[in-house]
């Protein structure tokens, strides 16, 4: 899932006309050999599960850049609450099939994660209005610090060198964009 950042900068041009430079692009690259480094590929890579998880990238790559596209005639908000309904309804489609009655700790949870989600899509949708997907695209990764953080603490899971080393890669590609998009606006401002 982490390759979307890639796909929105490759989406940025075409379809924002936003110009994303070679460093912008290398330090993609770098986040990318950091999931590489973690995913560890072998000769079966080719799987149906990589196969949907591209595919699942792409269509967030497209969802992020179609974001900032109707941030400028759309509220928001609004579009935060269109992705939820358009969400809601396509999964509600599957529901007569996967459907297992809750509990009542289950109905609190789901609750926590629809308000932690829409929150979430609100913020991510208002990012995109605002900033440009080349610098957004990147701190995605940010995704793989919680992702660790919430292993250890609530599963007790110990990351491996491969890890480390991917999430390193990770991790100072996200810092090189960013200093490159604060110098460039900086100078903008002089």
């Amino acid at each position: 899932m982490f390759t979307s950042s890639v796909f929105v900068t490759a989406l940025a041009f075409p379809m924002l006309r936003e110009r994303v430079g070679l460093s912008k692009w290398g330090a993609v690259i770098v986040g990318f050999v950091g999931v590489l480094i973690i995913a560890r590929p072998t000769q079966n890579v080719f799987n149906w599960g990589v196969v949907f998880g591209v595919i699942s990238a792409f269509i967030e790559a497209v969802i992020m850049v179609h974001n900032r596209k109707l941030a400028a005639v759309n509220h928001p908000l609004a579009i935060a609450l269109y992705y939820l309904v358009i969400a809601s309804i396509i999964s509600g489609c599957f529901l007569p099939f996967f459907w297992m009655m809750p509990t009542a700790y289950d109905f609190l949870i789901f609750m926590a994660l629809g308000l932690g989600g829409g929150i979430g899509q609100y913020l991510v949708t208002t990012a995109y209005a605002y900033a440009p997907a080349g610098l957004l695209s990147p701190i995605l990764y940010t995704a793989l610090i919680w992702s660790l953080t919430y292993g250890f603490l609530f599963f007790q899971e110990v990351p491996n060198m491969a890890l480390i080393i991917g999430s390193g890669l990770i991790i100072m590609a996200n810092l090189f964009v960013i200093f490159q998009e604060n110098k460039k606006i900086s100078k903008e401002t002089v």
